[in-house]
């Protein structure tokens, strides 16, 4: 049975861990953490493990921030509100000649170019006297800083001068004051900040200083400065403008009249008389066409009556259609005694024959009747013709006006043309002149007002705050901060710690099973040795921890026969891991004996209170026999081979003497545990360990590197062993159970009253 077999059947649990993987030679394994929750909790954990960490950043950095805090200069921000491109607040409707800044986004820039400009700091220093102030003085503001000194240059040039001008001092001081003003504006241009209000009109004047009067008062002067440079401005151009309004206008005025003079002249020369606005032959041409119309709408109507009438006349149609014959009153007589004279007619003929008298009497009188209208028909004709022909008269009469008319308006064209277009550059001279004159009227009243295009919004007041350093939110801040470097320390520890802190972790990094953990036990309790302190206190965690690594030794049904114990430095607990196996399988009835195959630093004889003597060196080069040097430790009742003494270890690594020496143990004894030097130190360890039929390799709990012990594990090469494993010693058990490994659990508080210190 190999290794790997070895190891899946005596740590399954550990072998099917879904963080294990594939690896040759025992070497590290690459791990594939899926389980986010997993490494989320395990964070967490390692968090707790070292909140000490936590805990003093949390305390240092928002001290150091505070301590920093206290100690730096605070600074006070003060701001005004001026709105640049305001409408005036006048019926003076001149914006067109004075506005000075534009309703939009590009004349707002434009504007808080100007207040940030250099001639108005310069201003603002001339206005409150900052080139006069050294530092805080009663009247007097201060900038905030010292001015700075000359320099060894200047100096050496002032001194120069001293000697070669009668007068020198005037222009030293001069220069100095120019260079001493021209750095105030500087520093007060360096501490402005002016900008927007969102997307309005509204500007931002803002200062800071190291006083918050200092600043306030600068800030208003800004805007102060800003609002008399616009009504400057304003009063400049509008006196220009009037000035250039007032020339415009002579001249225009000499335009008007000449224009003027020059239609009236035209008019005469060209007989043109307008009755409202049009030319006389104008209105007889527009008077001759609406009377031919009306002649022309009248003949038709007398010529259609004419017709009607001759029809009538010829018996062809009714005098009851004829509009002139039914507004004839004697037609109207006549055409009653017609109808009379039949209904008399039409009564006589029922009774009587036609001959009869009566009969033909009324016949004669129907018939002069209808002769009688007849003749008042043919006068009504005749009036018709009469009609007709006076219509036809008139409308050839106003054709004749018309077309004398046409050939007028026709020769007096061009004339109206040219007199249209004076009339038109007339007009456009008024309206310009007028226009001018009102203008010139306002910018005569707007002289007098004085009124910036713009309005201070608000005035800036003394913060009672200052605006840096802000403490609360810096405070706040560095809590963060430290809370991260916290967490990044802790992560960075992590992720560096190269040791191993469970059994479960080492098995899976090694490729070998673990056959337990054996806990530290404080240096006050030990006693002489582990050995005396595990057979006085079996019932200790310590005891369980070496009951359980013997266990899982002997656990494919039988104990190997030679054991040996390594590890990969000194000092990881080999040594009183062999005592502690070799003192338990003892009290188990077997016979056991242990070595001390650690040469050059042996402790065996040391810790179990045995004297130093003759021991394995003299036994491998046949100066004695094991008899003569095999000691029984009589509290323990085991047998105990020292290294014995001398400088030559070369019989170390003969191994046919190795070979020999472990029949002779195995004859007499049950189970012989080698304690070997550390494997990266020796190559005795090498030797033993391909001899004996089980290894078991000691790894100190959080504390020996991954990379030594796999450097360990590939130099011994243990692949042919049927009995082989890892061990963690040492191990922390408090510590331990806060890592939230599965084997963490074997220390949970739950199980402490099964253990006795």
């Amino acid at each position: 049975m190999d290794v790997r077999e070895r190891a899946r059947r005596m740590a399954p649990d550990q072998a099917s861990t879904p963080m294990s993987g594939p690896t040759s030679n025992y070497g590290l394994m690459t791990v594939d953490a899926n389980d986010l929750r997993e490494q989320l909790v395990g964070f967490v954990r390692a968090v707790w493990r070292r909140k000490a960490i936590l805990i003093a950043a949390i305390l240092i950095v928002p001290a150091l921030a505070y301590w920093l805090i206290s100690n730096v200069t605070p600074l006070y921000s003060a701001t005004a509100q001026v709105m640049v491109s305001g409408r005036q607040q006048n019926a003076l409707a001149i914006q067109e000649v004075v506005s000075m800044t534009g309703q939009d986004l590009e004349a707002v820039a434009s504007q808080i170019e100007v207040i940030r400009s250099r001639a108005a700091a310069e201003a603002v220093v001339e206005r409150l006297r900052l080139d006069e102030a050294p530092g805080p003085a009663p009247g007097l503001l201060y900038v905030g800083v010292p001015a700075p000194e000359p320099s060894i240059f200047e100096q050496a040039y002032d001194w120069a001068m001293s000697w070669t001008k009668p007068k020198p001092q005037s222009r030293a001081v001069s220069k100095s004051t120019r260079k001493s003003n021209d750095w105030i504006v500087d520093h007060v241009l360096s501490q402005l900040w002016v900008a927007p209000a969102g997307r309005s009109y509204v500007v931002n004047i803002g200062y800071t200083s190291t006083d918050p009067v200092i600043a306030a008062n600068i800030a208003n002067a800004f805007a102060q400065v800003y609002l008399e440079h616009q009504e400057e401005m304003r009063a400049q151009t509008a006196g220009t403008a009037h000035e250039w309004l007032g020339k415009q206008i002579q001249d225009m005025q000499a335009q008007v009249q000449a224009a003027e003079t020059a239609i009236e002249e035209f008019r005469a020369r060209a007989d043109l008389m307008s009755g409202r606005d049009t030319p006389l032959s104008a209105q007889e041409l527009s008077e001759l066409n609406s009377q031919l119309t009306m002649a022309r709408a009248d003949q038709a109507q007398a010529h259609a009556r004419l017709s009607e009438a001759e029809r009538v006349a010829n018996g062809n149609g009714d005098l009851s259609g004829l509009t002139d014959v039914l507004s004839s009153g004697l037609i109207q007589n006549l055409r009653g005694q017609e109808l009379e004279v039949r209904r008399k007619l039409a009564d006589l003929s029922e009774t009587y024959g036609p001959r009869h008298p009566d009969i033909q009497r009324l016949q004669a009188e129907l018939s002069d009747v209808r002769e009688a209208i007849g003749l008042e028909v043919q006068k009504i004709v005749q009036g018709l013709r009469a009609e007709a022909r006076v219509a036809d008269v008139r409308v050839a009469t106003l054709e004749d006006e018309l077309a004398s008319a046409k050939n007028q308006v026709a020769g007096t064209s061009d004339s109206m043309v040219r007199l249209r277009a004076l009339e038109r550059e007339a007009e456009a001279s008024r309206r310009l002149l007028e226009s001018f004159l009102v203008r010139s009227q306002e910018l005569s009243a707007q002289q007098g007002f004085r009124q910036a295009n713009a309005i201070i919004v608000s005035s800036a007041n003394a913060p009672n705050s200052p605006s840096y350093p802000k403490t609360t939110p810096m405070m706040v801040l560095s809590v963060v901060a430290a809370i991260t470097i916290g967490l990044i320390i802790i992560a960075m520890l992590e992720m560096f710690d190269g040791s191993f802190r469970s059994g479960e972790q080492l098995s899976r990094k090694t490729g070998l099973p673990c056959l337990g953990l054996i806990p530290s036990v404080p240096r006050r309790k030990v006693g002489k040795s582990l050995a005396h302190y595990l057979r006085s206190n079996n019932r200790s965690m310590y005891a369980e921890g070496v009951r359980k690594t013997y266990a899982a030794l002997s656990q494919p049904g039988m104990l190997p026969q030679s054991i040996a114990v390594t590890s990969t430095y000194p000092g990881e607990g080999k040594t009183s891991t062999a005592l502690s196996l070799a003192v338990f399988a003892a009290s188990l009835g077997q016979r056991v004996a242990i070595v001390d195959f650690d040469i050059r630093r042996p402790t065996v004889q040391q810790s179990l209170g045995l004297q130093k003597g003759p021991g394995l060196l003299e036994v491998l080069r046949g100066e004695c026999g094991l008899e003569d040097v095999l000691e029984i430790e009589p509290e323990f009742g085991i047998s105990v081979l020292g290294a014995g003494q001398g400088d030559n270890f070369a019989d170390l690594l003969d191994a046919r003497r190795i070979r020999t020496l472990l029949r002779l143990l195995h004859h007499d004894h049950d189970l012989v545990v080698f304690d070997t030097a550390p494997a990266l130190a020796v190559a005795d360890t090498r030797m033993i360990c391909q001899q004996v039929e089980g290894v078991v390799f000691a790894v100190r709990w959080a504390t020996t590197p991954r990379r030594a012990v796999q450097g360990a594990l590939d130099q011994l090469d243990l692949s042919d062993k049927s009995v082989a494993g890892v061990l963690l010693t040492r191990v922390n058990t408090a510590k331990h159970a806060a890592y939230g490994f599965q084997d963490s659990a074997y220390y949970h508080r739950s199980l402490q009253r099964y253990y006795q210190s």
